[in-house]
């Protein structure tokens, strides 16, 4: 009887070795799979940070063109035109 259960307990711990080994492999592949993913994200991340630079940049780029108008209102009389003439380019 106890060389059965010492059988059983020797078959048991086989197949608990098998199920984790298994169950590390998974892990593993998980792993895997999420470090890519955070490495895609992250290169995601960086071309829309890129494109927010370009855009802000894109955005300056147009308001100091903006800025860099001649002021046509300067003689139309009123007070407003004279006080955004200071928006006149001196770069």
């Amino acid at each position: 009887m106890a060389n059965i259960l010492i059988s059983e307990n020797r078959q048991l711990i086989e197949q608990l070795e098998i199920a984790l080994s298994t169950q590390e492999n998974l892990y593993r592949v998980l792993l895997e799979e999420k470090d890519e993913t955070i490495e895609e994200q992250r290169q995601e991340l960086e071309a829309k940070d890129e494109k927010i630079e370009e855009q802000r940049q894109e955005l300056d780029d147009l308001k100091r063109e903006r800025d860099c108008q001649p002021n046509y209102c300067e003689n139309d009389g009123s007070s407003n035109c004279a006080m955004s003439r200071s928006r006149i380019c001196s770069r």
